[in-house]
């Protein structure tokens, strides 16, 4: 009975994980009037208002990072010890470039699945059993949109289909 038990419960957590995969990563572009240090500046304060820390600010590279942030969301199990589940860790990248008199913003949201529900990574380094994840998970997905529209409005542009456009990213 216990065996029987085991593999329903193996089952089911392998369909769950199905159900809630990474989908294909998406990223945001916005094309604004906005000078780039100024959209720099929006983006490091969105950022903080989604909840996320600014771990790097590069501005003559113009590029804005978050800390990697735990989310304690599941996603599968990891291989290398089978049977441990590992969880999303999470963090996004906001690149300005100088476009015409103002600047195109490109927002991007990355994934790690990571054997620790608390796993964090220095900079690019992996401190944790994490790998990669190809594209997003749906409740990331949600977190790029809320950042591109949000950046989108502080920059005076109306989220619309042409002001922020999605766009399938290869990672």
């Amino acid at each position: 009975m216990k065996l029987r038990f085991t593999i329903g419960a193996l089952a089911l957590a392998a369909l769950a994980t199905a159900c809630a995969g990474a989908k294909p990563a998406r990223s945001q572009t916005i094309t604004s009037t906005a000078q780039p240090a100024s959209a720099l500046n929006h983006a490091a304060r969105i950022l903080a208002q989604q909840g996320m820390s600014v771990a790097r600010i590069d501005e003559q590279a113009g590029i804005i990072q978050s800390a990697w942030q735990a989310t304690r969301f599941g996603y599968g199990m990891t291989s290398a010890s089978a049977g441990v589940p590992r969880y999303i860790t999470r963090r996004a990248t906001i690149t300005v470039m100088p476009k015409g008199n103002g600047s195109e913003v490109f927002v991007r949201v990355e994934d790690m699945a990571c054997a620790n529900p608390d796993a964090f990574i220095a900079g690019d380094a992996t401190v944790a059993d994490c790998r990669a994840v190809a594209g997003i998970v749906p409740p990331d997905q949600k977190l790029l949109d809320r950042i591109g529209s949000a950046l989108a409005r502080a920059l005076g542009v109306a989220p619309s289909r042409t002001a922020v456009r999605r766009s399938a990213t290869a990672q």
